[in-house]
């Protein structure tokens, strides 16, 4: 029986051990059991800050989307109104154009008038001057003389002619 109580000894021994064994690895097992949950709810805990980070975010660039779509639309009007702007002064200069255009040919009508006019009368020789005196046409220095009187008396007239544009336009 001594055999017996030694085996007994040594199976008792045994099973504490395995017993010991068992409760260690139970244990370890429930403190990373823990462990894990917790790394579990950490990790929940950062994915609802990151959450929260990126939602906020979101909403600062849908606030800045909205403001662009704003400026974007303001700026469009501008440009509309500017072409219009533009359009109207473009129709402005080709009317100041056109009417330029109408002087200078009714100028030249004038002047190609009294160009045939003195070509045709060539035998006349003395004409009036605009201030009713007789001119000598035969005469260079005279000829001159009503020419110079005639350029200053024409820049008079356009100047005349500016002046009362100038007031229409005003």
């Amino acid at each position: 029986m001594a055999e017996s109580g030694g085996y007994s000894g040594w199976l008792g021994g045994y099973a504490k051990s395995v017993a010991g064994s068992v409760s260690a690895f139970t244990q370890d097992i429930l403190e990373e059991t823990r462990s894990e949950t917790q790394d579990v709810n950490s990790l929940l805990k950062h994915s609802y800050q990151k959450t929260a980070e990126c939602e906020a975010k979101i909403e600062a660039l849908d606030a800045e989307i909205l403001k662009m779509k704003s400026e974007l639309s303001e700026a469009a009007e501008d440009r509309e109104v500017a072409e219009l702007q533009l359009q109207e002064v473009g129709d402005r200069w080709r009317n100041v154009v056109k009417e330029k255009d109408e002087e200078i040919k009714a100028m030249k009508e004038k002047i190609e008038e009294l160009e045939s006019y003195n070509l045709n009368d060539s035998t006349r020789t003395r004409a009036t001057s605009g201030a009713g005196d007789v001119v000598d046409f035969s005469d260079p220095f005279v000829c001159e003389l009503e020419i110079g009187r005639l350029n200053k008396e024409n820049q008079t007239l356009r100047t005349k002619v500016e002046k009362i544009s100038a007031r229409k336009n005003e």
